[in-house]
């Protein structure tokens, strides 16, 4: 025989498994997918991918090499060479060759990628008051002081000898 259904009282993040929510992970992956949709979309709308956003941002501060790009957004090389080659192919960087070391790219952001900076910019902020908008201003402080103090501890603890 089969058990009634019961009347719920809060939604569940997970329709198909609310036991999950117990976990801080499952919560923070599915946050994080509702949060990058957002940004997706309106990342979208200048033709650009996340990925393409983080690089732009990266070099915002200025040029950096692939591998420089890579460690520091902790992305595989190769992928890092295919977003740099379409961001390349969209006119926004321009990669040159090291003064001394030929196999290092220097990847530079040109006018293009600064204009498309500053609208990209625009469009994720957009996006993150958007995902935040439940959240009061300390909620959203308080949640990104707790986010970074994970990533830092975590950082450091993977850095160990």
């Amino acid at each position: 025989m089969k058990k009634p259904l019961q009347a719920k009282t809060k939604q569940s993040p997970s329709e198909v498994l609310p036991e999950l929510e117990q976990w801080t992970s499952f919560l923070l992956r599915q946050a994080t997918l509702r949060a990058q949709q957002k940004v997706s979309q309106n990342l979208e709308t200048l033709n650009l991918k996340p990925p393409h956003n983080t690089v732009l941002t990266m070099l915002g501060s200025g040029p950096m090499s692939q591998i420089a790009l890579s460690a520091k957004t902790k992305t595989d090389r190769t992928t890092m060479v295919g977003i740099v080659d379409e961001l390349e192919e969209m006119g926004l960087v321009s990669r040159a060759s090291h003064a001394t070391d030929r196999r290092v790219h220097a990847v530079t952001l040109t006018r293009v990628g600064i204009a498309k900076l500053s609208q990209a910019n625009a469009k994720v902020t957009a996006a993150d008051e958007a995902f935040l908008k439940p959240l009061s201003e300390k909620e959203r402080q308080t949640l990104r002081n707790l986010l970074t103090k994970l990533i830092q501890a975590h950082d450091q603890e993977l850095n160990k000898p």
